[in-house]
């Protein structure tokens, strides 16, 4: 964070970032480099309501607001957010003489559906210029992982100054190099800076993903003991069931039914009750997905692949359960099993 009584003004703050932009800019380590806040995982944005330009809002209507985050050329290439349409920001938009906007796709969705908003233009206030939107980009997750991304609305940062960004490189070098790099360009603009911290995008998404993997690992864990504790269960019931049947098996046999057709007979009924307690599962799981969505990442809270592959687990833990105790039934002599009572 820049000290607001070094640099009182925004001239002052933006002459800091750029001097360590042009410094980044002479090492060819680094494949792309620019300052952004927020970054992507690091929470809301600065929020500002702006005017379309020809849009008529209703009387006593709010006016259109989105999160504003303000960044430099060479941002979306070093974050790999893809530019969807029209272009990036580069060097022709340095200084407020001309600034123009990017947004991301939720925006572009929200405020011209089914249209484009390239060559549309916006202000922040009546005494403001107009800005012309010139690029749509990828949506990214501002807010975390479990957070839909808001609509967010790009400008350069010497339009909006902040005493406070973050730097962004990418480069292929390991990260003590990275950081040695960056910690020295920094001191050669000015010694008494420096950064708040230093790591890799990738420890980033570890830090936003550590309380969901520490509940979804629990919620695997006690998933796991309920399908033993299932296994068990229907195996010991189908086990018993077969031993009350010793005698029944015994006369099935003697009368010539084959292993085949007993074991086809005893599995059928425990897939017939695995089946109801999946259909019933399967409904308590919709019902309670809504619970868990914030621990889904990249898949809907009804996803069919994941219901399908946990009923087919189910389905092979019942066949499992019903046959060992079955086989174990098969091997009992027809006429001790005869003689039971």
């Amino acid at each position: 964070m820049l000290s607001q009584t070094r640099y009182p003004k925004d001239a002052d703050q933006t002459h800091v970032y750029r001097a360590l932009l042009d410094r980044l800019g002479t090492r060819p380590e680094l494949q792309a480099y620019a300052i952004g806040f927020p970054a992507p995982l690091h929470g809301d944005n600065a929020r500002g309501s702006f005017e379309i330009e020809g849009g008529q809002a209703a009387p006593g209507a709010d006016k259109p607001h989105a999160n504003v985050a303000a960044i430099s050329a060479g941002y979306f290439a070093a974050m790999g957010v893809p530019v969807l349409a029209g272009r990036a920001f580069d060097e022709r938009d340095r200084g407020t003489a001309t600034p123009v906007a990017i947004v991301n796709a939720t925006f572009a969705k929200k405020y011209w559906p089914g249209g484009t908003p390239l060559g549309q233009r916006i202000r922040f206030g009546p005494a403001d210029a107009w800005i012309p939107i010139v690029g749509v980009v990828a949506d990214t997750r501002q807010l975390g992982l479990g957070e839909p991304p808001p609509p967010l609305l790009y400008v350069p940062y010497d339009l909006f100054v902040l005493p406070f960004t973050t730097v962004v490189v990418r480069s292929t070098l390991p990260q003590p190099a990275v950081t040695s790099l960056l910690k020295a360009q920094l001191a050669a603009v000015d010694p008494d800076l420096a950064f708040a911290d230093i790591n890799p995008l990738a420890t980033e998404l570890r830090k936003s993903l550590a309380n969901a993997r520490f509940f979804t690992t629990a919620i695997g864990a006690f998933a796991v003991l309920a399908l033993a504790l299932a296994a068990i269960g229907l195996s010991g019931l189908i086990g018993y069931t077969v031993t009350l049947r010793t005698r029944e098996i015994g006369i099935r046999v003697a009368l010539g039914a084959s292993p085949r057709q007993v074991l086809l007979t005893v599995v059928r009924e425990g897939l017939t009750l695995a089946i109801a307690g999946i259909a019933v599962g399967i409904a308590g799981a919709v019902l309670a997905a809504r619970a868990l969505s914030a621990f889904l990442f990249g898949i809907g809270t009804a996803d069919p692949v994941t219901f399908s592959a946990v009923a087919l687990l189910l389905l092979v833990v019942a066949v499992a359960a019903s046959y060992i105790p079955s086989r174990r039934a098969l091997r009992v002599d027809p006429v001790v099993a005869l003689r039971a009572e």
